[in-house]
């Protein structure tokens, strides 16, 4: 009998292990972008709830959606579509022999190994200044049988021999593993003030009274998918009801519905989906994964809670400390509520801030869950950081595709991003007052 079991549990691992293999690999349909024309922002918002929105087009009352052809069918009966003229984005990226660093396809983008290894560097190349921080585990990593997982590594940023307290200043990206600009963003950033210390006054400053906290990959499992060259959003956490791969369909979590503030919390209707094989599904519990459980208590750990919790109590004026969610793409800059059309305890200070470091960028600046700006969402990282401790929160859209063009990122988005997060950080003292002051742009 025991023999029988052992044998039992291995015919098990091994259905696990081929699920999860034919899952990554069969392409059981073929998809296609479409524009879908929505009746009104109420129709928007159910449409977002399911479906891979890439873009909104407000005043064409349309969004460009990855679909199946079951899915068009299913759609036509209620809504109007037309194939979008430019179907290049769902083509893999072209991969030169030559290639030697970098994402296939996309040299200036690092991989998730050469980032850490940047990291690594970083650390010994700046002892004084850099400490690496292990705050948890990624989902490959606890679960036994695939792939090996990741730490969640987080770069502190500080001159150590100056004594706190210090203000707080949180980069995060790649929470969404193909939005490939947000990590090398995040990275650079933090080489550009540590090359620039003891040079120049405002890196220099910032580092001996404030602290950067760098998580360059909230989601490295579904980072190093993505890195194929397939457009994967989620973690990776398997989930055998959802047997398909494509770039609307797939297993995982969107980790960016998952957090434990205003889970599934939409007013009227869930803006997240209940679906396993939705990209928006919201995971079956809120905070269920190991990658949002480890970024809520490092959040929690360097920001100190100044906000009651009710909703329509504002954070202090003196709250110290601001948060950065790096996304991309749609060129715009989003401040809390996600959840709802009304207007955040904060929200006047929220938009102030955030029109300050939009300038650089030249990015659109509204309230995330407000009509007319993008739809919304629940359960996500930057309103749980303001909802939960009041710390003024964001999330920045970066460029025009997924798997931006390197041309691109280097000529219009690396520059422009560094100075917004310059700001950014310069903020973070006392954000929503020193935003109330003018800045001086040229003297």
């Amino acid at each position: 009998m025991s023999a029988c079991r052992y044998c039992l549990a291995f015919l098990v691992v091994i259905a696990y292990l081929a699920l999860r293999v034919s899952s990554l690999h069969a392409q059981p349909e073929t998809i296609q972008l479409w524009n879908i024309h929505y009746a009104d922002e109420g129709d928007l918002n159910r449409l977002a709830s399911d479906l891979d929105v890439w873009e909104v087009d407000h005043d064409a009352q349309s969004i460009l959606v990855p679909l199946t052809g079951e899915e068009v069918e299913q759609l036509s009966q209620t809504h109007t579509l037309t194939l979008a003229p430019d179907q290049s984005p769902l083509q893999p990226p072209q991969v030169s022999a030559a290639q030697v660093n970098g994402i296939p396809g996309f040299e200036c983008y690092r991989t998730v190994d050469e980032s850490y290894a940047a990291l690594d560097q970083l650390a010994l190349d700046y002892p004084e200044l850099v400490k690496k921080v292990d705050i948890g585990d990624s989902w490959d990593k606890i679960t036994a049988g695939g792939p090996a997982g990741d730490d969640m590594r987080v770069l502190v940023v500080t001159n150590k021999a100056v004594k706190g307290p210090k203000f707080h200043f949180m980069l995060m990206g790649a929470i969404h593993a193909r939005e490939y600009v947000t990590a090398e963003l995040a990275l650079r950033f933090a080489e550009f003030l540590l090359q620039r210390y003891g040079n120049d006054a405002d890196a220099t400053w910032l580092l001996d009274h404030g602290e950067l906290d760098l998580l360059t990959f909230a989601n490295p499992d579904g980072r190093r998918i993505a890195e194929t060259g397939q457009l994967w959003r989620k973690n990776t956490h398997f989930d055998a009801s959802c047997t398909v791969s494509l770039p609307s369909r797939s297993y995982g979590i969107d980790l960016n519905r998952n957090s434990t503030f205003m889970w599934n919390g939409c007013e009227g209707f869930s803006c997240s989906s209940a679906s396993s094989c939705a990209e928006t599904y919201r995971g079956a519990a809120p905070g269920s994964e190991p990658e949002v459980q480890s970024i809520e208590a490092f959040i929690r750990s360097i920001f100190p809670d100044q906000r009651s919790d009710s909703l329509q109590e504002s954070a202090p004026l003196t709250k110290t400390g601001l948060f950065l969610s790096l996304h991309s793409y749609g060129e715009l800059v989003l401040f809390p509520w996600g959840w709802t059309t009304s207007h955040a305890p904060n929200g006047l200070g929220l938009a102030t801030i955030a029109r300050h470091f939009g300038y650089p960028l030249n990015y659109e600046v509204c309230q995330a869950g407000a009509n007319g700006c993008l739809y919304q969402t629940d359960g996500t990282t930057d309103d749980f950081a303001y909802g939960t401790l009041g710390v003024p929160s964001f999330t920045i859209e970066f460029g025009t595709s997924f798997f931006q063009a390197c041309s691109t990122f280097e000529d219009s988005i690396v520059q422009p991003s560094l100075d917004a997060f310059l700001y950014a950080f310069k903020a973070a003292p006392r954000a929503y007052l020193l935003s109330q002051g003018p800045d001086v742009v040229n003297a």
